[in-house]
């Protein structure tokens, strides 16, 4: 393995990323887990961490929690090594499935953990009532047993601040939850962000929308690592165009409302139009990928009127994060 040289491990500024690395790799025999990535994550940012079933999250983390060793590569957090104990202390971990005593209290359960922190009784106690305060459980004495799923996670994300960390790391908290749950674990998220950087590990791509402004999408090998907002910039702009029915009779015939020459022809136009990148249709709304959308949005209308059609709406088109996935998956990284 390549250890952390001295000098690159202690760099950590004000402007510097909270976590770089540097041509990970891992393998378990012949199964490359993880091939030469490389990537920096920017302090107090909400960062995804995607990929398929296999793609290297899980032994990423676990790396990045110091719990396993690459084989090669470089590793700066917060300045330190994850094996650093030093480095250890500021970072926070929540499973995906936490598991606690059931017996116990939140309260309980987080002031014990304080004093195996070595946090004195009244800083354990002091430290807990902040934490179940922040993730919205204060004054709950229920047993940890009687928990809902959505109560859990708020007391995993609670167990994970409770040191006061500067990086804590999610591994898929919205999980099964309910969609009430998700939407109040996602809010959660978003305000402790304000306080510390977060690895945000997930399936769920609605979820990246909502809470990240950066994101690795990983198969192995690492497949893009950049903010939301640059990946969406580098994809062919969208728009939804909903045209006019020119014969609402024919609403009831659908053979003879596919047919419409009308639309045929508006279609086959857009279709020769040197700004068009590539087009669906589904009745009277047409989505294109287009290359010059100020060109597009002043002949469109114009085709339209030069078929008789009316224009209902004209619409630019946001990005999913579903879509910029496969889209990233399908290509290699490689943008459209």
């Amino acid at each position: 393995m390549t250890t952390t040289p001295a000098s690159y491990a202690q760099t950590n500024t004000a402007n510097s990323p909270a976590i770089t690395v540097r041509e990970l790799s891992k393998s378990f025999g012949a199964n490359k887990a993880l091939a030469n990535v490389s990537f920096s994550v920017p302090k107090n940012s909400v960062y995804g961490l995607l990929g398929p079933n296999g793609a290297g999250k899980t032994t990423l983390i676990k790396i990045l929690l110091g719990l396993s060793r690459p084989d090669n590569g470089q590793i700066s957090i917060l300045g330190g090594t994850p094996t650093n104990p030093a480095t250890r202390t500021k970072i926070g971990y929540v499973p995906d499935v936490p598991e606690f005593d059931g017996w116990m209290t939140a309260a309980q359960y987080l002031e014990s953990l304080g004093r195996l922190l070595g946090f004195t009784v009244a800083s354990a106690r002091a430290r807990s009532d902040l934490v179940l305060k922040r993730v919205g459980l204060a004054g709950v004495t229920t047993p940890i047993g009687g928990f809902s799923r959505g109560m859990r996670q708020r007391l995993g994300i609670a167990q994970g601040l409770l040191g006061g960390p500067e990086v804590l790391i999610l591994d898929e908290p919205t999980t099964a939850l309910d969609p009430a749950g998700r939407a109040e674990l996602l809010d959660l998220i978003q305000e402790v962000s304000q306080h510390c950087t977060i690895i945000f590990s997930t399936h769920l791509l609605t979820d990246v929308d909502r809470v990240c402004d950066h994101v690795l999408v990983l198969n192995s090998t690492v497949v893009t690592a950049s903010s939301i907002a640059d990946l969406r910039a580098t994809l062919k702009p969208e728009i939804e165009v909903e045209i006019v029915d020119p014969n609402p009779d024919a609403r009831a015939y659908p053979e003879s409302f596919s047919a419409s020459e009308a639309i045929a022809n508006f279609s086959r136009a857009l279709e020769s139009e040197p700004w068009l990148e590539n087009m669906t249709c589904n009745g009277l709304r047409f989505t294109i990928s287009l290359n010059n959308p100020d060109l597009a949005a002043r002949r469109i209308p114009e085709l339209a009127v030069a078929y008789s059609l009316g224009i209902r709406s004209l619409t630019p088109v946001r990005h999913s994060m579903e879509s910029i996935f496969f889209q990233l998956l399908n290509t290699g990284g490689k943008h459209a």
